[in-house]
């Protein structure tokens, strides 16, 4: 630690960089760890313009701290730019456990309890969306998106995508429960229509 303050204080990010990487060789603990895996990520990119570099750093920081949300963000934009999909849904997933993990320990009736749902409704259309088409996990993504259904508030916004999930999967039964429930929570009469379409469809 006193030679990265040399390094710091002469400004030679390298050097300092490289020293905060030798003290994470040496198993410092979780706190220590975070802060110095968040730092060698920021050095990295801003100092040594290294994003590569920065991403194995962020990686760590997300291990460590799931909800970190510059660690998360950095990660998903690399990811997603570079098409690797896979690691993206990854990445999205451990945000998605972790938000969830949040809600629970805050209680339903914390403040924030909307926007955190919401967040989480959003992040089950992407994840569900990455494994339907780049990756071809029509099932998984029906994994993913089910849930979110559980409570009535939600089912407006993913009973599309998750009917479109049901009939691609051939899961007819699943798909006209889906759209019954979907139909029976309208206001508009026809959107309510061309749910019970929907259902006239998967029956014949």
């Amino acid at each position: 630690q006193a030679l990265a303050r040399i390094y710091q204080e002469e400004e030679r990010p390298e050097d300092l960089l490289g020293a905060m990487e030798s003290e994470l060789e040496t198993g410092p603990d979780p706190e220590r760890a975070l802060l110095l895996h968040s730092r060698a990520a920021e050095l990295s990119l801003e100092a040594c313009a290294d994003p590569a570099r920065a991403a194995v750093h962020y990686e760590k920081v997300l291990a460590l701290d799931p909800t970190h949300p510059i660690a998360g963000e950095f990660l998903v934009e690399q990811l997603d730019r570079e098409e690797r999909y896979a690691d993206l849904a990854r990445v999205l997933a451990t945000r998605l456990g972790a938000l969830h993990s949040q809600r629970e320990r805050q209680g339903e009736d914390a403040s924030g309890e909307l926007e955190g749902r919401g967040a989480e409704i959003s992040l089950r259309i992407r994840i569900a969306a990455l494994r339907s088409n780049p990756l071809g996990d029509t099932e998984g993504a029906i994994e993913i998106l089910a849930p979110a259904t559980e409570k009535g508030d939600a089912l407006a916004v993913v009973a599309e995508p998750l009917a479109d999930l049901y009939q691609r999967a051939g899961r007819d039964e699943d798909l006209i429960q889906l759209c019954l429930r979907a139909a029976g929570a309208c206001n508009a009469p026809l959107e309510r229509s061309d749910w019970h379409l929907r259902v006239g469809d998967a029956l014949c």
